[in-house]
């Protein structure tokens, strides 16, 4: 057993990067992440970029709801436009609304990075990603698409250049006004 890296076991590696299980990243990521690269969305489409348990289900309903000017819940799930969970990107050529992702920067849909297409980025602190990844997966996977901190340096400096195209959001910072106006939405 010496030298066995179990963090690695039973899960696909891209260009040096884990990724979840999704059938069609484990029979061919490099496709499937290439696929991802060369989609083409439509423009008022916005990505949602989040490192693994950092807020994704939370900021999708928010970006939701305020896209579509509606306190009501998306009857579209998350997971239904989760880029590296679609067997087929197909039905989302020209898609007109909020795609979700943990991929890492490099690997988003070039065509939404070189027209300006919006993306919303969520920071978590990495001891709370790291305690909600233990209890979600029972083990901390840092090579999961290539580690907490190389996840977001990445979109730290994209947003510094792509100032009009990239929000940043703090999980936390989300938490605390959220949790402060809880008592004043009737």
């Amino acid at each position: 057993m010496a030298g066995l890296d179990i963090r690695k076991l039973d899960y696909p590696v891209y260009e040096g990067i884990g990724l979840l299980k999704f059938p069609n990243c484990l029979e061919n990521a490099g496709q499937t992440i290439q696929n991802i690269k060369d989609l083409k969305l439509g423009p008022d489409s916005v990505i949602l970029a989040t490192f693994p348990r950092s807020g994704t289900h939370w900021v999708y309903e928010i970006t939701h709801m305020l896209l579509t000017k509606k306190a009501e819940y998306a009857t579209k799930s998350r997971e239904a436009v989760y880029l590296e969970g679609l067997p087929d990107l197909g039905p989302l050529q020209s898609y007109n609304h909020i795609v979700s992702t943990h991929l890492p920067f490099q690997w988003l849909p070039q065509q939404h990075l070189e027209t300006g297409g919006k993306i919303i980025h969520v920071i978590r602190n990495p001891k709370d990603v790291a305690v909600s990844l233990y209890k979600f997966a029972d083990s901390c996977d840092e090579v999961m698409f290539g580690g907490w901190f190389n996840y977001n340096k990445a979109f730290i400096r994209e947003s510094e250049v792509r100032k009009d195209q990239i929000i940043m959001l703090q999980y936390e910072k989300l938490q605390r006004v959220s949790n402060k106006t809880k008592g004043t939405v009737g």
